[in-house]
C-alpha cells in the first residue's frame, strides 16, 4: 500500500508531459481533448532552451497547469519534421514558445527564457490581446496608432522580423510632436527599428537639432554612434568584397551623421568585406589602436575564426599577435 502511494505521489509531481508524437499528432490530440498545443521551438545548441527543459519545464506547479490544458510537444527546429515548422510558423529566435489551436492556427507566441511563474503568466493570456487576434487586427487593415503600439511591442518582444515594418507604420501615423515625445523614444534607442538607411533613421538625422534640445547633445551624439556602429557590423556580414556602389554610400551616411570617430572602424570593414587576410591585418594594426578597445576586441573575434581555419600559418599568428595586444591594451 505504500508502495502504491509513493508511486502515485511520484507521477503526480511530475513536470511537463512533452509528447512524443508528430505535430500532426498533436493537433488530433488537441481535438479529441478540447485543448490547444504547446509546441517549444528549440535547438541544440540553445542554452536558454536547455535551462527551460532542465529549471523550468520539470517543477510540479508548471506540469499541472499545462498538462491540463495543452498537449505539450516539442521540436528541434533544424531536425526532421521541425524544419518545416519553423517556415510555417516564421520561427527565428529560440526558444519560441507557440500556441496553436487544433486547426493549426497560432493564437499565441512569446520568445526567450521564462521563470515558472512568468511563463504561466504569459499562457493565461487573454485571447482578445492575443497574437493570433492581433495579427487578425492588423491583417484586417487596422492601422490606429495605439493599436500598431500595442502589436509592435508584440513582435519585439518575439523577435519578429516584421517589427521593422510595423515601427516605419507607427512613425509614420505620428505628428512632429509625437516623434520627439518621450512615448516614442524607444523608435530611435531601439537599433533593430533605428537603422541606417530607414525612414525613422533619416527624420531622427533630419531633425537631429529638435532631438538634442530634447534629449541632449551628448546622448544624440552616442546614439547615432550605436545606430552607425552597428550599420559598420552588418555590412561586414556578406563575403563578397562592396561594390564601389556600396562604399560609397556607406561613406555618405558616415559623414552625414558626422562620424569621424568610426572611420577607422570603416577602413577594417572595408579590409574584411575585400576578403584579403594579409590586407585585414595591416588595417588592423593601423586602425585598432584608434579604435575603441571594445569594439576592436568584438570585431576581431568576429574574423578570428575564419583567420585560424582558413589562414597561412604566419597570418594565423600575426592575428593572435593582435587579439594578445588588444588583451594587454589598457582599458580607457
Amino acid at each position: 500500500m505504500c508502495v502504491c502511494q509513493c508511486v502515485a505521489l511520484a507521477g503526480f509531481a511530475q513536470g511537463v508531459e512533452f509528447r512524443d508524437i508528430s505535430f500532426a499528432g498533436a493537433l488530433k490530440a488537441a481535438k479529441a481533448e478540447n485543448k490547444t498545443v504547446f509546441m517549444d521551438c528549440y535547438t541544440s545548441w540553445c542554452g536558454p532552451c536547455k535551462m527551460m527543459t532542465n529549471d523550468i519545464f520539470p517543477q510540479e506547479k508548471v506540469g499541472k497547469y499545462m498538462n491540463e490544458n495543452f498537449v505539450c510537444v516539442k521540436y528541434d527546429m533544424e531536425k526532421g519534421e521541425g524544419v518545416e515548422l519553423k517556415k510555417r510558423y516564421e520561427v527565428s529566435a529560440y526558444p519560441t514558445f507557440l500556441v496553436i489551436d487544433a486547426d493549426g492556427t497560432m493564437v499565441h507566441r512569446f520568445v526567450g527564457y521564462r521563470t515558472a511563474n512568468d511563463l504561466l503568466s504569459e499562457l493565461d493570456y487573454d485571447p482578445s490581446s492575443a497574437w493570433g487576434a492581433i495579427q487578425t487586427r492588423y491583417d484586417s487593415g487596422e492601422r490606429d496608432k495605439e493599436f500598431l503600439l500595442q502589436y509592435l511591442n508584440l513582435l519585439m518582444g518575439a523577435s519578429d522580423k516584421r517589427a521593422g515594418k510595423v515601427a516605419g507604420e507607427l512613425f509614420a501615423a505620428l505628428d512632429d510632436d509625437e516623434k520627439v515625445s518621450e512615448k516614442y523614444a524607444f523608435l530611435f534607442q531601439n537599433l533593430s527599428l533605428n537603422t541606417v538607411g530607414s525612414d525613422i533613421y533619416a527624420y531622427f538625422l533630419a531633425n537631429r537639432p529638435r532631438y538634442e534640445k530634447a534629449m541632449g547633445e551628448k546622448t544624440v551624439y552616442n546614439l547615432l554612434v550605436r545606430c552607425n556602429t552597428e550599420y559598420l557590423r552588418w555590412s561586414s556580414f556578406e563575403k563578397q568584397d562592396l561594390t564601389p556602389g556600396e562604399r560609397a554610400t556607406i561613406q555618405k551616411n558616415l559623414d552625414a551623421a558626422g562620424m569621424t570617430e568610426l572611420y577607422p572602424f570603416w577602413n577594417v570593414v572595408q579590409a574584411c568585406r575585400a576578403g584579403d587576410f594579409n590586407r585585414l591585418i595591416k588595417a588592423c594594426r593601423q586602425n585598432f589602436p584608434k579604435m575603441d578597445r571594445h569594439l576592436a576586441f568584438s570585431y576581431c573575434s568576429m574574423f578570428l575564426a575564419n583567420m585560424r581555419k582558413d589562414g597561412a600559418p604566419a597570418q594565423q599568428k600575426a592575428c593572435d599577435k593582435i587579439l594578445e595586444e588588444l588583451k594587454n591594451r589598457p582599458i580607457e
